[in-house]
């Protein structure tokens, strides 16, 4: 049996080009990922990372025009 996972997110942050921004994971209802989970960066742009807990860093390059940066990161749980 797998676990249900709850949908993830990450809340909106604006960065200028050349810069960088960290935003944490957030869960509904406070959820926490069991000790072990892994994150994967899967389908994004160069300059996403994501560290062990979950949050995320996007270094924006320099010559980034204005938009929208989307992607997906893949959570597998212990075990799994």
């Amino acid at each position: 049996v797998i676990p249900a996972v709850p949908e993830m997110s990450y809340p909106d942050k604006k960065v200028e080009a050349g810069k960088s921004v960290e935003t944490p994971i957030t869960t509904p209802d406070g959820y926490t990922f069991p000790k072990g989970s892994k994150f994967e960066v899967k389908d994004a742009p160069k300059g996403v990372t994501v560290e062990e807990t979950g949050k995320i860093t996007y270094n924006a390059p320099k010559d980034k025009t204005p938009g929208e940066v989307t992607g997906k990161i893949l959570v597998t749980l212990p075990g799994h």
